[in-house]
Parts: structure tokens; sequence; C-alpha cells
């Protein structure tokens, strides 16, 4: 995990397909503005990896706060949801 960035995520289902939604929060603990920042989180079931997304956050000041939400289209909520023990988020990039 980020010691620069807190994560507060949270897993649904889509309201029209059977795909899962990651959604949640991120704070900005790193001393530095971002114009726009870039985190992979990876689902894990155990050690297993289920699947990871990209997530793009524009105007991300220190000490801010931000909502994220995004669909994860490849994995269909009904048969990971109870899979999901633990999630790892990684520092891609930002300027």
């Amino acid at each position: 995990m980020l010691k620069n960035f807190s994560f507060d995520v949270a897993f649904k289902k889509d309201t029209i397909e059977d795909c899962l939604v990651i959604f949640g929060e991120v704070t900005n603990k790193s001393n530095r503005d971002y114009s726009s920042i870039v985190f992979r989180i990876v689902i894990f079931s155990k050690e297993m990896p289920l699947g990871h997304i990209n997530i793009t956050i524009n105007g991300l000041s220190n000490g801010k706060t931000q909502r994220f939400e995004k669909m994860i289209h490849k994995l269909a909520y009904s048969e990971v949801i109870h899979k999901i023990t633990n999630y790892e988020a990684y520092f891609e990039g930002g300027y």
C-alpha cells in the first residue's frame, strides 16, 4: 500500500450489468499537489489477483480527498464479490 495516500475502497454491483464496481475515496498526504495522478488497484482473493483497474484522478491537491468510481467489466459481481479478501493500490504516475 501507499504511504503518501490513503484509500477507502468498497465494491458494489453495477445497476445495469453484472459487473463489479469499485468506488471510494483517496486522500493525498504527499505534501505535493497533483494536476493528474494514476493509481492501479489490484483486487485479491487471498494472495491470488482477481483483477485490476487504473484510476485517474485530476486535481488532487495535498491534504485533499477525492471520490472515485469505476466499473470493472471483466469481473462479474456475482462470481467475485464473495471471493474478494483485500486490495492493494499502487502509484503509477502523476504530475
